[in-house]
């Protein structure tokens, strides 16, 4: 999946990547590390119910010699509202 201009290996079958929005992601000073907060709407029934069922956080490490980010970490997140 692209990232703004971040190749990025998510745990996630390409058939899904329609149904993921990134909420934001925050790359390292160092450039080694992405930290991304995303929706994957893939198996909510109810919209309604999406900020329990449907955030994601991941971080990302940039894999040495290549020209992506390769998940780390994904698990579960409640999308929150920034405030």
């Amino acid at each position: 999946m692209t990232i703004d201009h971040y190749n990025v290996l998510l745990p996630v079958s390409k058939e899904y990547h329609p149904n993921i929005t990134i909420l934001r992601y925050t790359v390292a000073d160092d450039g080694k590390m992405l930290v991304i907060f995303l929706k994957d709407v893939t198996f909510v029934e109810n919209p309604e119910n999406e900020k329990f069922y449907a955030g994601f956080v991941s971080i990302c490490e940039a894999v040495p010699g290549e020209n992506f980010f390769i998940a780390t970490l994904y698990h579960e997140w409640f999308i929150i509202d920034n405030v």
